[in-house]
């Protein structure tokens, strides 16, 4: 199982289920309580959406540039 840049935040999590009905590809699944996504989720953040205690999260990776590769370059 790959790991995904979401994550639920468990003390903020009421259990209400909200993100597993909002999921329309079916990548999110109740267990022990709480969402757990599985490999094919698309990362479409509607579960962030209806979230109602902002307990899900996506975590946006930054690009970084590496400068030294352009040398001698005017702008």
């Amino acid at each position: 199982m790959s790991e995904l840049p979401i994550s639920v935040d468990k003390e903020k999590c009421t259990n209400c289920s909200l993100c597993e009905s909002s999921c329309a590809f079916g990548s999110l699944v109740m267990e022990e309580g709480y969402p757990r996504f599985l490999d094919d989720c698309r990362l479409c953040g509607e579960c962030v959406k209806v979230c109602p205690t902002d307990a899900i999260t996506i975590k946006e990776e930054g690009t970084e540039i590496e400068f030294s590769d352009y040398k001698g370059i005017l702008v």
